[in-house]
């Protein structure tokens, strides 16, 4: 997901996560997004060494196309609006915990993106698809 992500999370009861993030991406001469999104994980008998967990986060973003490359951070900021995206991405995680407040955590997930198709009229102009986010 996009660079310059914030996040605000919540553990309850050492076990399960809510959690709600934002990002932007500004930094592209050509094409740039924004996204939100919820995450929710469950940890599995989290006071053992080793354990794992899931978790499922969802995002809604849209990609912002620019006519002419942009001079400056925010130039030309208004130009052209692009494709609205969906992300859905479970994941399987297993974790370590390394000391009382530090756990090391390798995490397995897939993420689907859709919204961004080649029918609609925005990706025709932004040219950024469901793929193109899927990689960022």
């Amino acid at each position: 997901m996009a660079p310059g992500r914030i996040l605000r999370w919540c553990l309850i009861n050492h076990s399960f996560l809510i959690g709600i993030s934002g990002g932007v991406n500004l930094g592209h001469p050509r094409v740039n997004y924004w996204d939100t999104s919820e995450e929710w994980q469950h940890i599995s008998n989290p006071g053992e060494v080793v354990h794992y967990g899931g978790q499922m986060l969802l995002a809604y973003g849209t990609t912002k196309d620019y006519e002419n490359p942009k001079r400056g951070l925010l130039d030309n900021f208004w130009n052209i609006s692009g494709a609205p995206f969906f992300v859905m991405e479970p994941g399987l995680n297993i974790e370590a915990n390394l000391s009382r407040r530090v756990t090391l955590v390798c995490r397995e997930c897939y993420g689907c993106v859709s919204g961004a198709g080649e029918n609609n009229g925005n990706v025709r102009i932004t040219q950024v698809r469901n793929e193109r986010v899927s990689a960022d």
